[in-house]
């Protein structure tokens, strides 16, 4: 059996810190489907006689017919969403070089790194 060494590991932790915008455009077109429309009459129609003086030259007989009804319109709503291409802006980093972010995270950045000292 062979014997076995002991070999000591040495690490240098780090730790980098990247900014950055991401983003991918999306559109929503939304949409309306209506489904089978339901007409029906409820009761009966109602005549309305307009008065007009009886003989009355050039004259006319005016009147209305209204009718109550019950309609029933069923709707799907909804919509789609594309999705496009992603894309990525790159900012500043953090660690051995300074940089701005670019996200006004400047101070708290420099005061994690003033406690760390």
């Amino acid at each position: 059996m062979t014997e076995m060494q002991s070999l000591e590991i040495r690490t240098c932790p780090t730790v980098s810190t990247h900014y950055t915008t991401v983003g991918v455009p999306v559109s929503i077109v939304p949409f309306a489907n209506p489904g089978t429309i339901s007409i029906q009459c409820c009761g009966a129609p109602e005549i309305s006689v307009g008065t007009a003086p009886a003989g009355e030259i050039n004259g006319c007989c005016d009147f209305t017919i209204s009718q109550t009804m019950r309609i029933e319109i069923p709707m799907v709503f909804g919509a789609s969403v594309l999705m496009g291409e992603t894309h990525v802006e790159c900012g500043g980093t953090t660690g051995a070089a300074e940089g701005n972010c670019g996200c006004g995270c400047e101070e708290a950045v420099t005061a994690e790194e003033e406690e760390t000292e």
